[in-house]
């Protein structure tokens, strides 16, 4: 029963774990997007720039 409940909590700790990392791998995909909107806006900007 110890081995068993040993792993039980190591499972716990990676689904822990793993939710933590789908929310920065989702903060990161999003921080993305706005930088490469940004640059759009940046290559716009100094377009129109003579």
């Amino acid at each position: 029963m110890e081995k068993q409940d040993k792993l039980i909590k190591e499972n716990t700790e990676l689904k822990v774990r793993l939710e933590e990392c789908e929310k920065v791998r989702e903060i990161k995909q999003e921080m993305k997007e706005e930088m490469q909107e940004i640059k759009k806006q940046n290559n716009v900007a100094t377009m129109k720039i003579p």
